[in-house]
């Protein structure tokens, strides 16, 4: 199934790994925010659950690009 997974072997190839999937789990919101280009003081509200924090996060825009695309509008 798709989604935002990590594994400590997804270095390796999948012949070298015995089991990636036991190896796999969620990228934290943390992780997400800062792959969408989000600076590291930016933090999602407690009150905000889990399921919509991956929602919120899921239908954001990555940051830089989003920049650089205004920037050549400009």
């Amino acid at each position: 199934s798709g989604g935002s997974y990590v594994s400590a072997s997804m270095g390796q190839s999948a012949l070298e790994s015995d089991n990636v999937e036991a190896d796999a789990r969620f990228l934290s919101p943390r992780e997400l925010c800062l792959l969408f280009g989000f600076p590291r003081s930016f933090h999602i509200d407690e009150v905000v659950s889990l399921k919509s924090a991956y929602r919120l996060i899921g239908n954001s825009l990555n940051v830089a690009v989003t920049a650089r695309v205004l920037a050549l509008l400009i």
